[in-house]
């Protein structure tokens, strides 16, 4: 059983534009006739086939062809008889290769995807957990009060050092102040 595609189907696949594949449909009509089905309401359907002959002619493209030329490479590189509504087996092995490397590529580049999403969340869960050390665990609203505290507490042995200044007798009693405020810090 074929997989039949349509034309927004090979512009997914291929990258070429919707109007162009229309054009090249117009313009190679003789060389995709093979490979065209039509589906219900007359839309045109293309099996698989059809898929490579997109690829070479976006190559083509990219390489600034005009739709003359990649025509005339068409017909050098694809021998069609109108008569012949498929490829024989010899044509269809090199596209069945091609279909599998795309399959392939497709596989691995979902695996890269996966891998990407799972390096990232690891990646949040070693900043999440950096957070936590931060606080030490700590609830953070928790640890804001306790910071607030220290400062106050800091502000008022400050104050006090600031009344023993001029006083006498009072060096063992600023020290101990001093040492409090160096714990603090």
């Amino acid at each position: 059983m074929e997989n039949y595609r349509t034309i927004k189907d090979i512009s997914n696949l291929t990258g070429l534009k919707y109007d162009y594949i229309r054009k090249c449909l117009i313009s190679f009509e003789d060389i995709f006739e093979p490979y065209i089905k039509r589906g219900k309401n007359n839309s045109i359907l293309f099996d698989d086939n059809a898929i490579v002959l997109f690829d070479k002619i976006k190559q083509f493209k990219e390489s600034n062809f005009s739709l003359e030329v990649i025509k005339e490479k068409l017909k050098h590189k694809v021998d069609i008889n109108p008569a012949q509504s498929h490829l024989n087996q010899t044509q269809t092995e090199p596209i069945e290769t091609i279909l599998k490397d795309l399959r392939e590529l497709t596989k691995e580049a979902l695996d890269s995807k996966d891998q990407t999403i799972q390096s990232q969340k690891n990646h949040i869960q070693a900043l999440e957990s950096k957070i936590l050390l931060i606080t030490d665990g700590r609830n953070p609203e928790k640890f804001k009060e306790e910071q607030r505290e220290k400062e106050l507490k800091k502000r008022d042995i400050l104050f006090e050092i600031k009344n023993l200044e001029g006083k006498w007798f009072v060096s063992k009693k600023r020290s101990e102040l001093l040492k409090e405020l160096e714990n603090l810090i």
